[in-house]
């Protein structure tokens, strides 16, 4: 009888992980296909798409990005 309980509570245990595990595999795998849709939505179906990724790059660069937590943290004065 207890034997039984062990290996049911653990069945729960393993199945419980896998389902996590398929889960997290399956998000993972719906932001890859989201950020690879929205790559080639840029590259191929809006006009200047290869501007659209310079800007982009442009907008997160490192000295953009400077700039503007210098410019967030300027404006946040509580």
């Amino acid at each position: 009888m207890i034997e039984e309980k062990v290996v049911e509570k653990t069945g729960e245990i393993v199945l419980g992980a896998a389902i996590d595990k398929l889960n997290a595999y399956k998000n993972k795998k719906e932001w890859s296909k989201l950020f690879i849709d929205a790559g080639e939505f840029f590259l191929q179906q809006v006009e200047g798409g290869d501007n659209i990724v310079e800007d982009m790059s442009n907008l997160l660069s490192r000295e953009n990005m400077k700039e503007s937590a210098k410019k967030t943290d300027e404006g946040s004065r509580y």
